[in-house]
């Protein structure tokens, strides 16, 4: 029977149909109350305790769940998750930030096609002319609406098409009338800031100013050349209304597929181009210098002044979308590919180490660190590790650009085993070059584990095999004994000793507490602090002798076992 130790308890909790990580426990009581008081603070449907247990035999982990509260939600066939359930019931509701989001999605594919915005289409008779063309794309928008709004009205879906239809109908004839009969004013650039002036006391002002606006787009047919014409006619030194309505315009030009190759052209590596987009979506964009184009350095300005929370927001939406998407960031090695993704990450982080994004953020990083995380995948970036050690350094590489707890212990499950393997053991204690090779080596990589992302449960684990390891090498090549029975002076036999504890050539635990108890020994001696300054040419050669003794001692951490 395996021995299994280690055990510790997750508490995770659903927002959506995903599951995040609340904290991780060592006692099951303190778990399930956390999961109790985490379900109420956070407004999750559903939480639940895992009890994750390490098998030492196998080096892996396996779970049981042990508490759950609430009903998991499971995604109906018939719901894709993709309509925002607006009760439009007023021609005003189109206009909203949610209703022109409801509309983007329903008629997605009809929009592309036609290179519009909807926001082009609720402000120009021509362009709701095209999309009305498609009477079916229409048609069915108006039923998924429908299906989608009775869920909360608990109307018939035929009852609640007609109405949509019918303030569909009331909206176009209002729109066709005002730009027949002159309401909508007409200007040159030159003349934009005299129209804003006579709009200035209007109540429908925004309205009126989106759809002259939209009409100054006319005879334009790229996202970018339609941005452009925008922000050269507005800055953030306008009216408030006039920049929220450049902002609206922006918000929903920025959200098209086409934002990352119009702004930032083709690149080969899509991991360049997603930090670029990043820094967009941050008002940070520095490109090349003086080389930015004048349209980019307008929008990355006037989001660095927040004067633009839509156009930034789709931005970011893009962003998540383009990190979402199954191609890869670039064509070259994984470890190539998880490099571009650490920039990317790099570029998203606070100078606290958090991340900017939120939820929707993390959760896109975290399903993205998933996909590497597969056998053939983590195969790949070991390809060319020509030993155990350096398959070890290879993963641990990789821990920093890998995000969430689950997926960092998924890749710990990949290390553990390499550790717990009696072959790899033999190359760590008796093969891994020279004795002092070897110790250096196993400090190195118990450093980067210490030093990972990982939990203390796992971190723990990992730095304890390895400094058992070094425990190894140390008893089975006697090291200390030989060093004692060398014919050298105890002063240079304690010097050596310590200069080795001050630079860590012993693993943190067992092995540096040996070490430095060896240390103490040669440094208690008789006549030891004598004969080390023994030839100090003069008093000041002394002192200097003196003080680097003691930086030695502190960094060796033994000053305090000492008095010196």
């Amino acid at each position: 029977m395996s021995r299994q130790t280690g055990n510790h308890f997750e508490v995770l909790a659903q927002r959506g149909n995903s599951w995040t990580i609340l904290g991780i426990f060592d006692e099951e009581p303190e778990a399930i109350e956390a999961a109790k008081a985490g379900r109420i603070a956070g407004g999750f449907g559903a939480v639940k305790v895992m009890r994750e247990r390490f098998d030492e035999s196998s080096g892996t982990f396996t779970s049981r769940k042990v508490f759950s509260q609430g009903e998991p939600r499971r995604r109906s066939k018939s719901d894709d998750g993709s309509v925002t359930i607006v009760p439009c019931s007023r021609m005003i509701d189109f206009y909203t930030a949610d209703g022109r989001s409801t509309i983007g999605r329903l008629l997605n594919e009809e929009l592309s096609r036609l290179g519009l915005t909807v926001s082009e289409v609720l402000h120009n008779p021509d362009n709701l002319s095209l999309v009305q063309k498609d009477i079916n794309a229409v048609q069915r928008a108006v039923q998924r609406a429908a299906i989608a709004q009775v869920k909360e009205t608990g109307q018939s879906v035929t009852e609640r098409a007609k109405e949509l239809l019918a303030l569909i109908d009331t909206a176009t004839e209002k729109l066709n009338t005002d730009w027949e009969t002159g309401r909508i004013p007409s200007f040159e650039p030159a003349t934009f800031d005299t129209m804003i002036d006579r709009l200035e006391d209007r109540p429908d002002r925004s309205y009126l100013l989106s759809s002259a606006m939209v009409g100054h787009l006319r005879g334009t047919k790229s996202m970018r050349e339609k941005a452009g014409r925008i922000l050269s006619l507005v800055s953030a030194y306008h009216p408030s209304w006039v920049v929220q309505v450049a902002d609206t315009l922006l918000g929903d030009l920025l959200s098209g597929v086409s934002v990352l190759k119009e702004f930032l052209g083709d690149q080969q590596n899509r991991g360049t181009a997603l930090v670029q987009l990043a820094d967009m979506s941050r008002g940070c964009f520095s490109g090349n210098g003086p080389t930015v184009p004048d349209d980019v350095r307008a929008l990355n300005h006037m989001i660095n002044e927040d004067v633009l929370p839509q156009a930034q927001n789709a931005l970011k939406t893009r962003f998540v979308h383009e990190l979402n998407s199954p191609r890869r960031l670039n064509d070259a090695s994984l470890l190539e590919e998880l490099g571009s993704l650490g920039r990317v990450i790099d570029h998203l982080r606070r100078e606290d180490g958090s991340l900017i994004g939120g939820f929707e953020l993390r959760e896109v990083l975290k399903n993205r660190c998933s996909r590497y995380l597969n056998p053939d995948s983590i195969g790949e970036c070991l390809r060319d590790a020509e030993d155990p050690g350096d398959r070890i350094h290879t993963l641990l590489w990789i821990e920093p650009y890998i995000v969430g707890a689950e997926n960092k212990r998924r890749l710990v499950n990949y290390i553990l085993p390499i550790l717990a393997s009696p072959d790899n053991e033999t190359f760590f204690v008796e093969q891994n070059g020279t004795v002092v090779q070897r110790l250096q080596r196993l400090v190195v990589l118990q450093r980067q584990v210490i030093k990972s992302g990982f939990q203390e449960v796992h971190k723990r684990k990992m730095a304890g095999r390895l400094d058992d390891f070094c425990a190894r090498v140390l008893e089975e090549n006697e090291f200390f004994q030989r060093l004692n029975q060398q014919n050298e002076p105890p002063v240079e036999k304690g010097i050596k000793m310590l200069k080795m504890c001050a630079s860590g050539c012993f693993t943190a635990g067992t092995s540096s507490k040996k070490a430095r108890k060896e240390t103490v020994r040669y440094l208690k001696s008789d006549g030891f602090l004598d004969a080390y300054l023994a030839d100090a040419a003069d008093d000041t050669a002394r002192a200097d002798m003196l003080m680097d003794f003691h930086k030695l001692l502190s960094q060796a951490g033994i000053a305090k076992d000492l008095a010196i």
